[in-house]
């Protein structure tokens, strides 16, 4: 950890606050959904921005984010290139609605990025498919990161096997800049657990890693030491290249109160291993949504990096959001919780 003598010494640019402003989407209902429900998600999402429109006492946004498996495409696009994975989405109704409503964005806020969680259909019945989040900014798609970690019940084989493509533990398209050049990475649900492993490599399940798609795109079991050089670019590209926050597309919880285990070790334990950094997050909750803007805010900041060895003591950590309002269905059922979150924060060194 930098003291604060060593802090003083470094150039300006390094230590100067932040102000940045997060709006984080709550959405109740299911993350897995038939695809041809997608049109559903579309309409929502174009909701979603009419009602953004009305709020102009909230100013200066620099990012929207929306859960895990938001929207849905039908075909996987893991094992391609990155430049091609971002050719196919562009032409998916997924990638054509998100760069539209980052237009509609741009016009309320300008520069405001829209971050948006991407799952397709399963390979096969034994091979799963894709776990993305996309970034958007002005239309322009400006990042994509699939999926590096997955946790062992989606490896076990009782559903769908996650596999990892090698490619991704360290693909510079996961880190974003924000409109106030903040560098932002993009965390696809479990992802934000292995952030943690800046501290220790106890911190990430390399065990879980039990199919990976290399580089010629063939799916198979990867030996220990291709576990190993997953988890070394990985812990590469969170150095070199620092980031000032996280912003995590997490799939689901039951109902609010069972996001506890998340908000302890995944959300609070990214933020103690990124310095304090602000780690938001948007989820899906299947039955209902918090009834207040205050519960189950997923989403820490400034956490001490001391929480990362209080086990099973780690204490929530949560950051309160600064405003909200739930938005209703046409029969009056909350079916979005809006929460804006204002952070002060030091842009993060390593």
């Amino acid at each position: 950890m930098i003291s604060d003598r060593e802090r003083d010494r470094l150039p300006k640019s390094q230590t100067e606050t932040i102000i940045t402003r997060i709006i984080t989407i709550s959405v109740r209902g299911r993350y897995q959904f038939p695809l041809h429900r997608m049109t559903q998600r579309v309409i929502l999402l174009e909701y979603l921005i009419d009602a953004l429109a009305e709020r102009s006492d909230w100013a200066d946004i620099d990012a929207v984010l929306l859960p895990g498996g938001f929207f849905r495409i039908a075909e996987a696009i893991g094992r391609r290139s990155q430049p091609e994975r971002k050719a196919m989405l562009a032409l998916d109704e997924a990638g054509l609605a998100g760069a539209g409503a980052s237009r509609f964005l741009h016009a309320l806020w300008p520069s405001a990025a829209l971050v948006i969680g991407i799952d397709s259909e399963p390979l096969s019945r034994k091979r799963g498919g894709d776990q993305m989040v996309a970034a958007w900014q002005d239309g322009v798609l400006i990042g994509l990161a699939r999926k590096a970690f997955p946790v062992r019940s989606e490896t076990n084989g009782d559903e769908p096997c996650f596999w990892a493509a090698l490619q991704d533990a360290d693909d510079p398209d996961r880190i974003v800049t924000l409109r106030q050049g903040q560098r932002a990475v993009l965390l696809a649900c479990y992802d934000a657990f292995a952030v943690r492993a800046l501290h220790g490599r106890e911190f990430a399940d390399l065990q879980a890693l039990r199919l990976i798609a290399d580089g010629t795109g063939k799916i198979r079991a990867p030996d220990p030491a291709e576990r190993g050089d997953h988890l070394r670019r990985w812990l590469a590209m969170l150095e070199i290249s620092p980031p000032d926050l996280g912003l995590i597309a997490i799939h689901e919880f039951d109902r609010p109160g069972r996001e506890g285990y998340w908000q302890r070790h995944g959300i609070a334990g990214a933020s103690a291993a990124l310095r304090g950094a602000p780690i938001l997050a948007a989820s899906h909750f299947k039955l209902q949504l918090p009834a207040q803007i205050q519960r189950s805010t997923l989403a820490s900041s400034g956490v001490a990096t001391d929480h990362l060895w209080q086990g099973q003591r780690r204490t929530s950590q949560r950051l309160l959001p600064s405003d909200g309002f739930i938005l209703p269905t046409k029969s009056g059922n909350p079916i979005l919780l809006i929460r804006l979150f204002i952070t002060s924060h030091k842009r993060n060194v390593s």
